[in-house]
């Protein structure tokens, strides 16, 4: 290797050396997507029934993130059910959120919800199916059209079995279709769930459940696993 061809080789690794000395310190700063996590969801929620067509709800729900260190959302959500007939019922969700954004900041988010429910039975086993449409917005301007929103359409269906007492094993499936602000509506994700309700008692039950939610329409999909613990008060 001649003098000429070395000095080439120096140069040529001096410079790489000062370009990545300049462009590391941007490239730190960019944003990763995380693909992996486990959150934790947990919630105590007060039911109750009013003759016997109407029924409400007020829940307060903490989900932990970063598998499950640190709070990403805290959540209270006010809903009202009305029985149509033993088959079907119509249900609306309001929903307020503190939500921790990707620079740690907390950001006030607001939520409606509108819910088609079905309820049947074959044999041994129970059928719910749920339709829902949101509307979620940063602050509390739901009806401002000219703030950025975020819409889904949910569609759930769920099998529960009934002949197991107090222990009532369930599973579950839902898709969530998004539509954005000048955006084309697609596919977000899918959420699989399965687990149990248990009868505490007369006045309250208790439901865990275990399961992920996958991103749909990525290169990096990312999953997350979740853990949900939820007490329902009754009366």
């Amino acid at each position: 290797m001649t003098k000429h061809v070395k000095t080439n080789i120096i140069r040529a690794g001096l410079v790489l050396v000062f370009l990545l000395a300049t462009t590391w310190e941007p490239l730190c700063g960019q944003e990763i997507k995380v693909i992996r996590d486990f959150k934790l969801w947990s919630g105590v929620e007060l039911e109750k029934s009013v003759g016997k067509n109407w029924k409400f709800m007020l829940e307060e729900e903490v989900r932990l993130q970063k598998n499950a260190t640190e709070a990403g959302s805290i959540l209270t959500e006010a809903g009202v059910e009305y029985t149509v007939d033993k088959n079907i019922s119509l249900e609306a969700a309001w929903r307020y959120t503190r939500n921790r954004k990707k620079n740690n900041a907390f950001e006030n988010r607001s939520r409606y919800a509108f819910d088609l429910n079905y309820e049947g039975e074959l044999r041994a086993l129970a059928l719910h199916a749920r339709l829902r449409y949101q509307k979620e917005v940063e602050s509390l301007n739901l009806f401002d059209l000219k703030i950025p929103y975020e819409k889904h359409f949910r569609t759930r269906v769920e099998f529960r079995y009934l002949q197991s007492g107090k222990f009532e094993p369930f599973v579950s499936a839902e898709l969530f279709q998004l539509h954005e602000l000048n955006s084309y509506p697609e596919f977000e994700k899918c959420r699989v769930l399965a687990g149990a309700r248990i009868d505490v008692s007369k006045h309250g039950d208790a439901k865990i459940s275990y399961g992920f939610d996958r991103e749909l329409n990525s290169f990096f999909p990312s999953t997350y696993y979740i853990l949900k613990l939820n007490y329902t008060f009754k009366f």
